[in-house]
């Protein structure tokens, strides 16, 4: 079990006393991991601090974010993921191509932080080890 303080995860400040507990059975050897949040710019925002605090606890971890074009750059340079995969929802053409990729990688878990049947059917796609989140 890993306690990630809100200073060191991207909120709170002096006095404020959060603790965050991240435990979900998760193997520490964990070497790839799947992030999907895919549209949506506040959306993605809000999602850094837990990609920061799995980046933490998974530090030797390949971090994959499966994120609509228009958004990469906000993932791009920060550090937190080492690949970007641009899902083109409205290129139905490009989906079995983007199915392909992601089952290449062998993700041991997908951290569904959309939580919709959308995203829901992207990290089924990866055909992860384990999804945190919606699994349907």
């Amino acid at each position: 079990m890993t306690r990630v303080s809100a200073q060191t995860v991207g909120g709170g400040g002096p006095g404020i006393d959060f603790q965050a507990v991240i435990d979900y059975g998760l193997s520490a050897s964990m070497k790839s991991i799947l992030i999907v949040r895919i549209g949506a710019m506040g959306d993605i925002i809000h999602a850094l601090p837990g990609v920061a605090a799995l980046r933490r606890r998974f530090p030797d971890a390949r971090i994959t974010w499966i994120v609509e074009p228009k958004w990469a750059g906000l993932l791009a340079g920060g550090g937190l993921v080492d690949r970007i995969l641009e899902f083109r929802r409205h290129e139905p053409g490009t989906w079995f191509e983007t199915r392909a990729q992601l089952r290449r990688e062998r993700y041991d878990a997908a951290f569904d932080f959309q939580g919709s049947i959308k995203s829901a059917l992207v990290a089924r796609a990866a055909a992860p080890a384990r999804t945190i989140g919606l699994r349907i």
